[in-house]
């Protein structure tokens, strides 16, 4: 165990330094989105505390990685089989193949890829299937991530805004009767509601924004996460982030109270709520127009909120009723976005640059295994080709190896990196208070295959040339 967690250390502190390096050097390229226009030049910054405790917990990783595999191998077996092994165990699979009559190669790169072997044949196969899986769940976990991402900066209701248009605005005149018995009656709008904004506080300790809502023609009702919307008097829908500070849910009651007046209402769902003044993503309230008149008798109906009937030509009819409110008519996709989505969507494009940098690891994970194979099994080679196989021969036993490794990598990572992205996706979409809709970009993963075995070729490329150049009789003469 001394020996191992030595030998660890030793490769993992090199390893660090190395990365430590690498990656100074490389951090110029990481100024994305606001970061580079604000500050164009910065100069060179390290953070050496941070860098530092980076290089020791990778060693430490390595140590105790090292230290609990040599644990459990010595656990199991005498000391004299763990260093000097008698034999790999064979590969079920390339048995199969080898009965099934397939070409040798087929069978040969099919063993080399599934078999470790042992002692000084062993080939880092566990580690390396490990790490290429890794690597391209996370990849495919920040592709995932990614699309959802785009998904929500185009569909605007996922942050609350659940109208196609918006008619007049919150400083301008009163919506009238007679505008609303005027869109009531357009067959364009499948959807009608007359707003107005306040500001309530929330059991006496939180203050937060709120929609007053007077619905006139239906459906019409905020994205519901939990529960239904407010319809009656003494009802009332909450953001997520709203609730938990409360520390309420639904079917609880809170204390609604606008200036002076204040009364008990019951809270009926949970949803996402568009950014309304000064609040955020998830902060603010939903209740009736009849409850918001109760504790302010004075408020006036400002806005009109319309959802259109399918296939219904946005811009043209918004153009159309424009000229009946002071404000006009703004169209939702037109609204400016929430901070917080515009604050993140400018780095939008971080997890494509780690999906690349995750495929750059799973490609050097997977050159090192063949590069270790080739010369590690170089007897093997030698006894092939005493056995009669071709320089081309050799080679498809390499390339055969590299595309079993990939496609297993791609079997287990890519489902597993789909899992990933998604639940990374709803700690975000939580977290932020908007809906958690995610993307499964399908076709691109579908790209990933024929992407993984196309890339796992071309690395094999070297090493099948230098298998393909052994030295039979000079190998076997060593040995």
């Amino acid at each position: 165990m001394v020996l191992a967690g030595v030998r660890a250390a030793i490769v993992a502190g090199i390893g660090a330094l190395l990365a430590f390096g690498l990656a100074v050097l490389l951090s110029p390229l990481a100024r994305v989105g606001l970061a580079g226009n604000v500050e164009p030049d910065p100069g060179l910054a390290v953070d050496s505390v941070v860098i530092g405790l980076g290089v020791v917990a990778s060693v430490l990783f390595a140590v105790g990685t090292a230290a609990a595999t040599t644990w459990w191998s010595t656990r199991r077996a005498p000391i004299w089989t763990v260093v000097e092994p008698a034999g790999g165990r064979p590969s079920c699979a390339a048995a199969a193949l080898a009965r099934a009559s397939l070409p040798a190669p087929t069978v040969a790169g099919v063993r080399m890829a599934l078999s470790a072997g042992g002692g000084r044949t062993a080939v880092p196969i566990r580690t390396t299937l490990f790490g290429a899986i890794l690597a391209i769940a996370t990849a495919v976990g920040a592709i995932g991530f990614s699309a959802s991402l785009d998904h929500l900066l185009d569909e605007p209701r996922l942050y609350g805004v659940a109208w196609d248009v918006e008619l007049g605005g919150e400083f301008g005149e009163k919506v009238t009767d007679e505008d609303v018995d005027r869109l009531v009656g357009n067959s364009s709008i499948t959807g009608l509601a007359s707003v107005t904004t306040s500001e309530v506080q929330l059991d006496e300790r939180v203050r937060v924004p709120a929609l007053a809502v007077d619905v006139e023609k239906r459906p019409f009702a905020p994205t519901v996460l939990e529960g239904r919307p407010p319809l009656d008097r003494g009802e009332i829908l909450l953001g997520s982030k709203t609730m938990d500070a409360l520390d309420t849910d639904v079917g609880g009651r809170v204390r609604v109270a606008v200036g002076e007046q204040e009364r008990a209402m019951r809270v009926v769902g949970r949803g996402v709520l568009p950014v309304i003044g000064d609040g955020g993503l998830g902060r603010g309230a939903y209740l009736t127009f009849d409850s918001l008149q109760q504790l302010a008798p004075g408020a006036d109906r400002n806005v009109g909120l319309a959802r259109f009937a399918p296939g219904t030509n946005k811009t043209k009819v918004a153009a159309t009723l424009s000229s009946s409110f002071t404000e006009g008519a703004a169209l939702s996709e037109k609204a400016p976005l929430p901070t917080d989505i515009v604050n993140f969507g400018r780095v939008d494009n971080m997890p494509s640059v780690i999906a690349g940098l995750m495929g750059l690891l799973a490609v050097a994970a997977l050159a090192h295994a063949l590069f270790t194979a080739v010369r590690r099994r170089r007897v093997d080679l030698a006894i092939m080709k005493t056995l009669g196989f071709s320089r081309r021969q050799l080679g498809a036993t390499v390339a055969w190896q590299a595309s079993v490794l990939a496609l297993l990598a791609v079997v287990v990572g890519v489902p597993l990196g789909v899992a990933v992205g998604r639940w990374a996706w709803k700690v975000f979409a939580d977290g932020l208070g908007v809906v958690y809709e995610p993307v499964v970009p399908v076709l691109l993963l579908l790209a990933v295959v024929p992407l993984a075995l196309v890339l796992a070729n071309a690395v094999a490329a070297i090493p099948g040339a230098l298998a393909a150049r052994t030295r039979a009789a000079t190998v076997l003469r060593s040995e």
